[in-house]
């Protein structure tokens, strides 16, 4: 009892750190963007400062999600030696609340990204891929919340169904992000031999690194199907 009230303590704690901080710093970021459009500037546009309070905003919407999730958190035992019996309590975020959370954080970090771009940063070399890699981050975040309040609604508050129908468009969204990293390693492979002919060695790097990961992926997948078949072998 005293872990489980101290697992209900720390995300109470964080929860309201996120509003709060949220509260205050967003207030600030308000009230700057404003003493801008009023002409007291500092060399930066106020609609930047608006980009931060939008982030803000952010900081507390996840502060809400924190402090709900509590009632679903668990305490999980795990040894941390082989001699600890007992075990240490761990903190297992409740899986019905993840993508709700991972969602807002790549949601609201990507659209901040890209605003300050359009905002902050034109005319300098880091413009550009601030904005790209913002709304990229931006739209990961939208469809991980699409997914999520969807498969919440449909759920009615069933926790298993939930994880259920979000399993597959999860699973899909990762593998089209992998594939995705993947390409970009393959192409930077390209680019090094294209920029320097006969760099072989820096390109089968760039090119290591992907394959190794689709070996990873087929040969636990390979295990995987082996097991569910020697599950079915064992119930029939």
């Amino acid at each position: 009892m005293q872990i489980r009230g101290g697992t209900s303590f720390r995300f109470t704690m964080a929860g309201y750190l996120f509003i709060g901080l949220g509260c205050i710093l967003g207030s600030g970021m308000v009230g700057r963007a404003i003493m801008g459009f009023m002409g007291d500037a500092d060399g930066r546009s106020p609609w930047g400062y608006l980009a931060l309070a939008w982030l803000m905003i952010i900081c507390i919407i996840v502060g809400r999600i924190i402090l709900k999730m509590r009632g679903d958190a668990k305490v999980r035992n795990f040894p941390v030696s082989l001699n600890d019996r007992q075990g240490t309590g761990s903190m297992a975020v409740p899986g019905n609340w993840t993508g709700l959370f991972a969602g807002w954080i790549f949601f609201g970090v990507g659209s901040t990204f890209a605003m300050l771009a359009l905002s902050w940063l034109p005319g300098t070399p880091i413009y550009g891929k601030t904005l790209i890699l913002g709304i990229v981050s931006a739209l990961l975040g939208a469809i991980v919340l699409v997914v999520t309040l969807y498969a919440r609604r449909k759920a009615r508050g069933d926790a298993r169904k939930q994880r259920a129908i979000e399993s597959k468009p999860f699973a899909m969204l990762g593998l089209i992000v992998a594939a995705l990293v993947g390409l970009v390693f393959y192409a930077l492979g390209i680019i090094a031999l294209l920029y320097r002919p006969g760099n072989w060695a820096g390109a089968l790097v760039f090119w290591a690194i992907p394959s190794l990961g689709l070996i990873i992926f087929l040969s636990v997948r390979r295990r995987k199907k082996a097991h569910r078949g020697e599950k079915t072998r064992d119930l029939q």
